[in-house]
């Protein structure tokens, strides 16, 4: 999500040892693409403060939107030793109130929200997009 050239993942947990070019940064969009898909049903995602990225350089101004979103949302508080501080820098309650307002503007309601127990600055997120509800089968309604 095009932070690769000024992200430092120096101190980083996840990426002790492991060389910058291991890391391949990729958008939604071209993930979907280069698997064919067209719709997503499910979108899980954990990537260490990269989710701002997701959601602002690619999910706002895309026309796909899933069913579910599961994911972990990282803050400016973040451990340093997990996220990298570039992505998550700013990233208080009026990003974290401005991204859900976006998302309720999208049709998604939050159905469940789980404190990270060793992180209190991350939590995890399901959302159910209520406006793609009607396009489900009856299933003997």
């Amino acid at each position: 999500f095009g932070f690769r050239n000024k992200t430092s993942f120096q101190g980083n947990l996840y990426a002790a040892g492991r060389p910058a070019e291991e890391f391949v940064f990729k958008t939604l969009s071209e993930t979907m693409a280069e698997l064919g898909h067209e719709n997503i049903d499910l979108l899980k995602f954990d990537i260490e403060g990269f989710e701002w990225g997701l959601f602002e350089q690619d999910f706002y101004g895309s026309t796909v939107r899933p069913m579910q979103m599961s994911f972990e949302l990282h803050t400016q508080s973040s451990n340093p030793r997990y996220v990298p501080r570039v992505p998550v820098a700013g990233r208080g309650y009026a990003s974290v109130n401005t991204l859900f307002s976006k998302l309720y503007g999208f049709g998604y309601r939050v159905v469940s929200k789980e404190l990270n127990r060793g992180d209190q600055a991350c939590a995890e997120f399901v959302l159910l997009n209520v406006g793609k509800l009607s396009s489900l089968p009856s299933m003997g309604r």
